[in-house]
């Protein structure tokens, strides 16, 4: 099990991130509300489709919550990703190709609800994003691996791991 030389805090989520988060939940809490009304005052069946389909808004925003980014840490050939309430994703390999980026198109996850996680495009290729900022971007190889990050001090980020890059 590798050892962890440095970590780097995430930065906080940005303004898109906040609003969408926020937003959903108003969204999750308006159909549950809602719904309960129809389903008494109207159709139950729709009331209750209404309920559920905020139930299940709820429940993704609570595990989209757990997963959010926390911290990097960055030891010798591996990086772990420290999340909320979940388990750290991590990946090992050299550290190579630290630089400043931008997330591209979001193939395959989360969009804004506590971060933008999942895979999106940078740079021509598909990259694990790990992120909570989209100024604060910072693209690298791990192995294999295309990862993208947000550290609080994203230029700090570079500097230190381009170095031994």
């Amino acid at each position: 099990m590798p050892g962890y030389a440095t970590s780097f805090e995430a930065a906080p989520l940005d303004r898109t991130a906040r609003t969408a988060t926020k937003a959903l939940w108003l969204a999750a809490a308006g159909l549950v509300v809602s719904g309960s009304g129809v389903a008494v005052l109207g159709s139950a069946w729709s009331g209750l489709a209404l309920v559920v389909f905020g139930v299940c808004l709820v429940v993704m925003l609570a595990w989209l919550r757990r997963v959010e980014p926390r911290s990097y840490d960055v030891g010798d050939a591996a990086l772990q990703v420290r999340r909320r309430f979940a388990a750290p994703t991590s990946f090992s390999g050299p550290i190579a190709h630290v630089r400043r980026g931008t997330l591209g198109w979001r193939v395959f996850g989360d969009g804004g609800g506590y971060g933008y996680l999942g895979r999106y495009r940078a740079d021509g290729r598909t990259v694990r994003a790990f992120v909570t900022d989209r100024k604060s971007v910072v693209l690298l190889d791990v192995g294999d691996a295309p990862v993208a990050l947000s550290p609080l001090e994203p230029d700090r980020f570079v500097a230190e791991l381009g170095r031994g890059a």
